[in-house]
């Protein structure tokens, strides 16, 4: 929804917006989908190793 609707407001309605916004998408969900997948297995790895110190 959110980058259909960014696609509106920098294209306008117009002839091109759907196939500009299906292409926009398809390269966004390859960037995306194993960004989400894989980036919190590595940011829980480095946390662990992380101590974390509290001040009394």
């Amino acid at each position: 929804m959110i980058s259909f609707f960014m696609m509106f407001i920098n294209l306008g309605f117009s002839s091109i917006l759907l196939g500009k916004w299906l292409s926009a998408w398809a390269i966004a969900f390859v960037i995306a989908f194993p960004t989400a997948y894989f980036l919190p297995k590595g940011i829980r790895k480095l946390m662990r190793n992380i101590t974390f110190v509290e001040n009394n």
